[in-house]
């Protein structure tokens, strides 16, 4: 999100908590699921500490998430992730875009990569709500964007992964946003 902000020259405000999934935690991680986590400052403070409406409307909300439900023995059921993940959008229209007709943008990017049915699910997902909400895309990352030496920690991508996988969705995501690059 920072590298693809920064390609576009826009600011950003980046939420991000290792281990957290839609509907389902990575391995053996307990607490909160990111649904509730968008509305608090952090993973130990109650929900609605933080209200997106109060500082800004964002013109775009980039969503890289999905794939610590991915990361366990057993994945969730395709119906279970996909109505977690529309439930998990309708939640952020509805207590973070209250001026959702201007046009605020939810991008849903998965990595083809990682883990093909996870990307299956949030395509279906997006694609599902976009019945409810038209200002939601899905754009996936290619397969072959990961080179060398570009993961970290327990597989995360590294900053020259994450530019990598900036880069590889640029295009698509440009084409998105179109309407306000001129």
């Amino acid at each position: 999100a920072v590298h693809l902000s920064n390609m576009f020259n826009a600011d950003y405000r980046l939420e991000a908590v290792s281990g957290k999934g839609v509907v389902r935690n990575a391995l053996f991680i307990g607490g909160a699921k990111m649904p509730s986590l968008f509305s608090r400052y952090s993973d130990n403070t109650k929900e609605n500490t933080y209200k997106i409406q109060d500082h800004f409307v964002p013109n775009v909300l980039f969503l890289f998430i999905g794939a610590n439900d991915y990361s366990n023995i057993k994945n969730p059921s395709i119906n279970n992730f996909v109505t977690g993940y529309i439930e998990m959008l309708h939640k952020i229209v509805k207590d973070y875009f209250i001026y959702a007709d201007q046009g605020t943008k939810i991008v849903s990017i998965c990595d083809i990569e990682f883990n093909t049915e996870l990307c299956f699910n949030v395509k279906n997902a997006v694609k599902n709500f976009a019945y409810a909400y038209k200002y939601v895309y899905y754009v996936e990352i290619p397969q072959g964007t990961q080179g060398k030496n570009e993961t970290g920690c327990i597989g995360h991508p590294n900053a020259r992964g994450q530019r990598r996988m900036a880069e590889a969705v640029y295009e698509s995501v440009k084409a998105i946003l179109s309407e306000w690059l001129i």
